[in-house]
């Protein structure tokens, strides 16, 4: 991979133009990086507010009213909607369910079952990716 950097004036914010063939592993990474660098999500803690940054989250659960976050090993509760945690974690994360976020980086393997497909991530927790999702899912992964 190949990087340039221009320092110049003529600029009032920082600029970052990608070019490639194509889509890979690395450059999903690079872009999440990236635009997750100054997101800050909040979610509870019992009686106390915690402060997360997007790569600690493994996944996002829908609950009905509020989400339930969860991290390599704690969960957290918030009252945001699922579909603002997926605006706010946009690159790094994909729906695989009406319900469920994953984390793209996470991601330890998919396994078929019964039900359908299996994720499954590092902290061993997983969710079934649902067939109205599983093409997005594919996309996402370059599948």
């Amino acid at each position: 991979m190949n990087v340039t950097l221009t320092i110049s004036k003529d600029y009032t914010e920082p600029l970052v133009n990608i070019y490639a063939p194509e889509a890979t592993d690395d450059i999903h990474k690079l872009v999440a990086y990236i635009q997750n660098t100054e997101k800050i999500i909040s979610a509870n803690e019992d009686d106390s507010i915690v402060i997360l940054k997007p790569e600690e989250i493994y996944m996002v659960c829908s609950l009905g009213r509020g989400v339930k976050v969860l991290c390599k090993d704690k969960e957290y509760t918030s009252s945001k909607c699922l579909y603002e945690f997926e605006e706010l974690l946009a690159d790094s994360f994909v729906r695989i369910s009406k319900t469920t976020l994953i984390s793209i980086a996470k991601l330890k393997k998919i396994e078929p079952s019964f039900s359908g497909m299996l994720a499954i991530l590092d902290n061993g927790k997983g969710d079934y990716i649902s067939r109205k999702y599983l093409p997005l899912f594919k996309k996402r992964l370059g599948l």
